[in-house]
């Protein structure tokens, strides 16, 4: 509430009660049945869940509404002060060590005082589909911002905030990408599940498949849709993301509200890209940890960190035998030490160090 001033304490929840119930009646059947559950063990208020996984699609449509009638408003200028964004790292073939393909992630967003403290490793085994892992925090049952399925499917979420091209009536985020991780078992299976669904907001999948080591960017918004595909060609590379479009036709969607933000989020595209590909063929789980670690140039904190202060979630996926190195302390959670988990066993998995 603090951040939209005096007013907030009545704001946000009139935007729960108008914008989010909107929201929540495109959630699927078993979603809602997610939530009650949830709320019933933990003795919590279903409504209360329902509004927080309503948030992000709620908070995105404001924004883009402020954009459109006097430029940015709170919501955005809130944004640039916490200088958000994600990073994304993929290497495979003769990029690693081993030839295995591997995806590393750093998850930013709010919540510095309780994403870290609460982080959350949920072994998923739904009635109907795969089983599969998911990285997040107490209280985010989906598995459809960052996770790993039993296929060999990962997949991670960035979000496009500097847009206007949001629409209420599609499908809230983390929901498609978790029909991805329950059903997907290679990328087309994958493509055509989030294809099948219109998104509200501006978002794209970054999906790799660890078997047959390909992946793609998934990019999108509610009108347009783009898919860069990239590995088929079977000897190996490098590709990282940030949080800007590569195709040019959503890219002319974007706006550049700050320019040091966006000088950021260019940076960080660029850091990412150059450290895999100087990197490459010594890539490894520790090499990319310590990508998802770089603090960038020195001269300015944010020019071009990977490593930033809002990164409460941090991991690095090997799907080829189900393994995830889950970055642990405080934000950055990728300067803590990085536990191994398996998904095979289910379990903490010490011996892979």
């Amino acid at each position: 509430p603090g951040v939209l001033g005096p007013a907030g304490k009545l704001a946000l929840p009139l935007l729960q009660r108008t914008i989010g119930r909107r929201v929540a009646r495109t959630m699927p059947s078993y979603v809602h049945e997610t939530l009650l559950g949830m709320a019933e063990g933990a003795g919590l208020d279903p409504q209360m869940l329902v509004d927080g996984g309503t948030m992000p699609d709620s908070l995105m449509w404001v924004a883009s509404r402020l954009m459109r009638v006097r430029g940015h408003g709170p919501a955005v200028a809130h944004r640039i002060a916490l200088e958000l964004g994600c990073t994304s790292a993929v290497a495979w073939g003769d990029a690693t060590t081993d030839g295995a393909m591997l995806h590393a992630r750093n998850f930013d967003y709010h919540g510095v005082g309780c994403w870290p403290s609460t982080k959350t490793l949920i072994f998923h085994e739904p009635d109907d589909g795969m089983r599969y892992v998911s990285m997040a925090a107490a209280g985010i049952p989906l598995g459809g911002i960052t996770a790993m399925n039993e296929a060999g499917i990962t997949l991670t979420v960035h979000q496009h905030m500097f847009t206007d091209r949001t629409r209420l009536g599609g499908l809230p985020i983390g929901i498609g990408g978790d029909l991805v991780m329950r059903h997907a078992t290679d990328l087309d299976e994958a493509q055509e599940i989030l294809e099948s669904h219109r998104p509200i907001g501006c978002w794209t999948y970054v999906i790799t498949d660890g078997r047959r080591r390909e992946g793609m960017f998934f990019e999108e918004n509610p009108e347009a849709r783009a898919v860069h595909r990239f590995g088929a060609d079977g000897d190996g590379g490098t590709a990282g993301y940030a949080n800007i479009y590569l195709d040019e036709e959503l890219g002319k969607t974007e706006v550049s509200l700050y320019g040091s933000y966006w000088r950021h989020n260019e940076g960080r595209h660029r850091r990412v890209n150059a450290l895999l590909e100087e990197r490459a063929g010594e890539l490894d789980p520790q090499g990319m940890a310590s990508i998802l670690g770089d603090t960038g140039s020195t001269d300015c904190r944010v020019k071009d960190s990977i490593a930033m202060v809002m990164t409460v979630g941090s991991v690095v996926f090997r799907p080829e035998d189900g393994m995830v190195w889950v970055g642990t302390g405080e934000a950055p959670t990728s300067h803590g030490t990085f536990e191994p988990f398996s998904l095979v066993t289910e379990d903490h998995a010490p011996e892979y160090g």
